[in-house]
C-alpha cells in the first residue's frame, strides 16, 4: 500500500485543504444559484467592508512581486476576481441600479464568483500536486 507524503508543513497543508473545501462549496453553490434562478442580494456588512479595504490594500502590493505571480498565477487571478467581486457589491450598495439592470448586474456578479473560485480551485489543486507524492 503506498502512502501519500507531503512535502509542507500540516498546518499549511490543513489550510490550503479547508480553502479548496470552500471554493469548491462556493462553486456548487453560485451554480446552484444559477440553474434555480435564485440570485438573492446580501447587505453589506462591516466585515465586507473591512474584507474589502483590506483587499485593496494588498492587491495591488500582491500583484507587484513577479515571484508570486510566477508561482501562483491562477490564485492570483482568483484574489483579483474576489477584489472586484467585493468592490462591484459596494458599488451597488451606494449607487441603486435600475430594476432592468438588477438582475443582470447580480447574474453576472455571480458568475464572477464562480469564476474565482474555480481559479482559486485550480491554483490550490496545483499547489497540492507539487506538494504531494505517492511513496
Amino acid at each position: 500500500m503506498k502512502n501519500l507524503e507531503i512535502n509542507s508543513d500540516k498546518l499549511t497543508t490543513v489550510g490550503v485543504m479547508l480553502l479548496l473545501a470552500l471554493m469548491l462549496m462556493s462553486l456548487i453553490s453560485d451554480l446552484h444559484k444559477l440553474i434555480r434562478h435564485d440570485i438573492t442580494v446580501r447587505p453589506f456588512n462591516v466585515s465586507d467592508w473591512l474584507v474589502t479595504i483590506f483587499l485593496l490594500f494588498m492587491t495591488p502590493s500582491i500583484l507587484r512581486d513577479a515571484e508570486w505571480r510566477r508561482a501562483y498565477p491562477y490564485g492570483l487571478i482568483g484574489f483579483c476576481c474576489t477584489t472586484a467581486i467585493l468592490l462591484l457589491r459596494a458599488a451597488a450598495y451606494w449607487f441603486k441600479l435600475p430594476v432592468e439592470v438588477q438582475g443582470s448586474f447580480w447574474i453576472g456578479l455571480t458568475v464572477l464568483e464562480m469564476a474565482a473560485s474555480l481559479f482559486i480551485l485550480v491554483e490550490g489543486v496545483r499547489w497540492f500536486s507539487k506538494q504531494a507524492r505517492w511513496v
